[in-house]
């Protein structure tokens, strides 16, 4: 999927604003975490893997 599509469906999306894909985005959680968040002190933000059956 291209940046241009992801862009077009974070603008057309009522609650995701931001998608970071990449090798190291881990990092960046708290920044963008602080951008869509600003004035949230702390959250937890969690996928436990083999626990939500995934869609085929």
């Amino acid at each position: 999927m291209s940046k241009e599509m992801i862009d077009a469906a974070l603008r057309r999306a009522a609650d995701t604003k931001a998608c970071v894909i990449g090798d190291g985005v881990l990092r960046e959680t708290a920044a963008v975490f602080k951008a869509q968040f600003p004035g949230v002190a702390r959250a937890i933000v969690a996928f436990l893997w083999g626990t939500v059956p995934m869609p085929r």
